[in-house]
């Protein structure tokens, strides 16, 4: 009884580390086309609990390891200002500074997000602008670790003792 009561809690903690080890990918994507002319700006917001995501499926309890924010920029190179030869964007991360794009160039720009600002898995990214350029879209894209529910725990541990006592019943 010693064995099988041991060999069942070894099997639960290998299962549940195994469960819980792997991180699972996630992509929010907000493709809201916004022209921004010469001292405009304009938000985009991300809930990863309530967006329907591209990729992955996030719960409230779940913990984020990694994100990364991808920002497509398009820019005509024809600037509106008399003397201005370069387009400068500031990118704002839930209204605290985060980055400066000294001269905006059409194509993605990635940067890393600090995983503290996902906390509450929301995050505001605001695009002031100085010139004018286009924003087609910003992208969230990282990885989390899944929080087990307790009745998925609670399903595979009656499995696993209905299998010993299985094993048990025709072992005598």
């Amino acid at each position: 009884m010693k064995k099988c009561l041991l060999f069942l809690t070894a099997s639960l903690l290998v299962l549940g580390v195994v469960g819980m080890a792997g991180a699972t990918p996630f992509t929010d994507e907000n493709s809201k086309t916004a022209y921004l002319g010469a001292l405009d700006s304009d938000v985009w917001n991300f809930n990863l609990d309530t967006d329907t995501l591209a990729v992955g499926t996030i719960n409230p309890g779940d913990i984020i390891n990694s994100a990364n924010l991808s920002i497509a920029f398009v820019d005509d190179e024809t600037d509106t200002w008399f003397f201005w030869t370069w387009e400068v964007a500031s990118v704002l991360l839930d209204g605290t500074l985060a980055e400066i794009i000294p001269d905006v160039d059409t194509g993605l720009y990635p940067m890393a997000v600090n995983v503290a600002r996902l906390a509450d898995h929301a995050l505001s990214v605001t695009i002031n602008s100085l010139g004018d350029f286009s924003v087609n879209g910003v992208t969230l894209s990282g990885d989390y670790t899944p929080v087990p529910e307790p009745a998925t725990m609670l399903l595979l541990g009656s499995g696993l003792l209905g299998l010993a006592g299985f094993r048990k019943r025709f072992k005598k």
